[in-house]
């Protein structure tokens, strides 16, 4: 969008090119119009728009939608051998269908909670599932993050990311949430939080908004991303008559091992607006 923009498109054409509400749209070209007037690099001007995007929850981009041209996208993961995935709620809350890929299978909405920012679909039985481990994350703790981002731009396959657990609340002290360093980009939405047995410790759901910070501070934060915990994503499973299994061993393995495992079980999960 921005790209175009900077080729003088107004913002009938952007209308008639991106899947968005008219006001919001309007509301993120004004936004880029702003910041090519104040000389702004371009790249910067990229990044901030996508967070501001991002964080006020516009259609353009809480699904990663791009144009007409493209269905937006997010990440999720197998939890049991009947089929039944888990994802964010905003990833599909506007999706007319859903289809489940590199398997291209149709999935079903079954159960959602926007608070909680969490949705359940149903799609096909599968061999290959997460299992999750004690909700007792720990501070400093490594972790591994699995997704798609950037579906269509960067390449096809998983994506696999590390970092380690920097806080054990969200923004304002959020308890349901953990603070995570290990890179999280658009579409990675949904997928898995992996601790250092390879069972799933949370469930991504965002960054931090950097516009925000970029003009209170005049700094831009790095590696600041969020989790919800698996805590909160077992209850909700849980109130759906869903069961998972559990892995109590502590032994810990190699990276390689895990990327693998996560590599059959997380998915990209395509929305049909």
């Amino acid at each position: 969008m921005i790209i175009a923009q900077k080729k003088g498109a107004t913002i009938t054409d952007l209308y008639n090119l991106f899947h968005s509400k008219f006001d919001d749209l309007k509301e993120i070209a004004n936004y880029v119009s702003h910041k090519f007037q104040l000389g702004i690099e371009f790249s910067l001007i990229s990044q901030l728009t996508l967070n501001t995007c991002l964080n006020a929850g516009f259609n353009l981009c809480t699904g990663e939608e791009t144009s007409n041209y493209q269905l937006s996208s997010g990440s999720g993961f197998f939890i049991d051998p009947l089929g039944h995935l888990l994802t964010n709620h905003h990833v599909v809350a506007k999706c007319s269908s859903i289809r489940i890929l590199p398997n291209d299978l149709t999935a079903k909405l079954i159960a959602s909670d926007k608070t909680m920012d969490l949705a359940l679909l149903k799609t096909e039985p599968t061999p290959n599932f997460a299992q999750f481990g004690e909700d007792n994350v720990n501070l400093g703790e490594e972790i591994i993050v699995a997704g798609f981002p950037y579906r269509g731009e960067l390449s096809s396959g998983i994506n696999i990311t590390t970092g380690i657990i920097s806080a054990l609340a969200g923004p304002k002290d959020d308890t349901r949430l953990i603070q995570i360093t290990a890179p999280v980009q658009p579409g990675n939405s949904g997928g898995p939080l992996l601790d250092t047995q390879g069972n799933v410790a949370g469930v991504i759901v965002s960054k931090l908004n950097s516009l925000y910070f970029a003009e209170k501070y005049k700094d831009i934060p790095q590696n600041i991303n969020f989790a919800i915990r698996s805590h909160h994503a077992l209850a909700f499973i849980k109130a759906q008559n869903i069961s998972v299994e559990f892995n109590v061993q502590n032994e810990k393995r190699v990276t390689t091992d895990i990327s693998q495992q996560a590599e059959k079980f997380t998915k990209v999960v395509e929305c049909n607006p």
